[in-house]
């Protein structure tokens, strides 16, 4: 069974709460490695991407079908930059 890292966030309407997060790792469209930490929901239906890691892996943008949506966090580095991690890990 996998497991997670969990990080520890602040929630306007929960105070500190803690929510498991997973190291994913890419390729680009280059075969270049990029990592992104995103967060782990096993009853999802759907997963989000962030643009620009859509972009940088190559995949088609269809404009119509881009919506916002707002809150959350997300960081990505390539492998060249791995000790660069959030340190409330």
């Amino acid at each position: 069974m996998p497991s997670f890292r969990y990080r520890k966030e602040y929630s306007k309407l929960f105070g500190t709460v803690y929510r498991p997060v997973a190291e994913v790792y890419f390729k680009d469209a280059e075969g270049k490695d990029l990592i992104s930490f995103m967060y782990v929901d096993s009853g999802a239906d759907i997963t989000l991407l962030p643009r620009e890691l859509g972009e940088n892996l190559d995949l088609t943008i269809e404009e119509e079908k881009i919506q916002e949506i707002s809150g959350g966090w997300w960081r990505q580095h390539s492998s060249d930059h791995q000790n660069d991690r959030n340190e409330d890990w």
